[in-house]
């Protein structure tokens, strides 16, 4: 099964720097996915809709490792089965709330 890159913050030495920074410092580096575990990030949903850029929102009560590793196992997968469908995913809806939608083959 193909592969694809999943990077953090940290692996990326972006620590300290805020989501709007965030967001355009992954558009310009190339990524095509956005995850975070930022509630407030949800009030800003239309405006983030503009971006060329699938944005997942865990949705979790905590980001402790322990409880983040299950889910972003569940959405790498998820994601390399629907890596051809991102593109349109993107372009029609860009914005998700994990879990709605990720246990399915399909966005």
């Amino acid at each position: 099964m193909p592969e694809i890159e999943i990077s953090t913050v940290r692996d990326e030495n972006w620590l300290g720097v805020k989501n709007g920074m965030l967001i355009q410092m992954a558009l310009k580096h190339g990524f095509s996915v956005f995850i975070t575990n930022d509630h407030n990030l949800l009030h800003f949903q239309q405006k983030l809709a503009v971006l060329n850029i699938l944005f997942i929102n865990l949705n979790l009560p905590s980001n402790r490792y322990e409880e983040l590793l299950p889910v972003i196992l569940i959405l790498k997968e998820w994601l390399l089965k629907n890596k051809e469908n991102i593109s349109d995913l993107i372009s029609t809806k860009n914005y998700l709330v994990y879990p709605n939608g990720f246990l399915s083959d399909q966005p």
